[in-house]
């Protein structure tokens, strides 16, 4: 019989691992000094692994850093902290340095959201930046006056990819990103799922979307928005909040989105000058 549904996942994570990385059972079960049965079962999902040879695995297999995290979670295993999902760590008065710090990236665009893609926090750089590349829809959401769903805003056509140049290349690589982040937060499949069958009503099926794991990926994007009066080019890059011995996988995350290159720098000043 099967374990949890959390060793089911992580089962199916070692396994895409193996493959990428072209090592066999038997290569990996003498490289361990386990039996290939003991590494298939665990594999199969009928065998839990230690919390040590789940190390070890994916030692062997040059897993980097934030692989590890998310096959140990996924596991079962505590990562950081031992917090629960939903739970927060943190500290009286973060919230007022975090407007701080968003204040101190004007007049580009930051913002911070939750592990469920719920934006908590933003600048008036990411204001402005929402009227300019979806007026329609950022004027639905202050009319509500209820939090930006980045999910929802992906799977509007009013939305965040409404202006976007090569939008169904972008589309699939936020697909793909968030497939991988279902591993950690398993409550967004349902709205993930929701929003690949947006995507694929609007651009058809989405070739690299799968949620394939990339050892070594960096989590800065690019992207080119073709507004009325010509196009500007964003660098955006993404990190956890808080001191490393409090993180855990459901910190908060920060979006800095900075211009990549001067024309764009130049128009984003002269509009939050005005």
């Amino acid at each position: 019989m099967a374990v949890e549904t959390k060793t089911s996942g992580c089962q199916q994570l070692l396994q895409q691992l193996r493959a990428q990385c072209g090592i066999s059972q038997l290569e990996l079960a003498m490289r361990l000094g386990v039996s290939q049965r003991h590494v298939s079962f665990v594999e199969l999902g009928r065998t839990r692994p230690s919390k040590t040879l789940l190390r070890a695995w994916l030692h062997e297999l040059s897993a980097p850093e934030a692989t590890v995290n998310v096959v140990m979670n996924a596991a079962g295993y505590s990562v950081l902290a031992d917090e629960r999902p939903g739970e927060t760590t943190d500290a009286p008065g973060a919230e007022r340095e975090l407007a701080t710090l968003l204040a101190a990236h004007e007049p580009f665009p930051a913002f911070v959201f939750t592990t469920d893609r719920f934006v908590t926090q933003m600048n008036q750089g990411a204001r402005r930046m929402w009227e300019a590349i979806m007026p329609a829809y950022w004027a639905r959401v202050e009319q509500r006056g209820v939090p930006l769903d980045m999910i929802d805003a992906l799977a509007d056509p009013d939305g965040f990819l409404a202006r976007m140049r090569d939008a169904a290349a972008s589309a699939a690589a936020l697909l793909a990103l968030l497939r991988s982040e279902v591993w950690l937060r398993p409550a967004l499949a349902p709205r993930v799922d929701a929003l690949e069958d947006a995507f694929t009503r609007r651009y058809g099926p989405l070739r690299g979307a799968a949620g394939r794991l990339a050892p070594g990926a960096v989590p800065v994007r690019s992207f080119c928005f073709e507004l009325a009066d010509g196009p500007i080019t964003m660098v955006a890059s993404q990190s956890v909040i808080g001191l490393p011995q409090n993180l855990t996988l459901h910190s908060p995350r920060l979006e800095l989105w900075l211009p990549a290159d001067e024309e764009t720098r130049e128009r984003l000043t002269r509009l939050a000058a005005s």
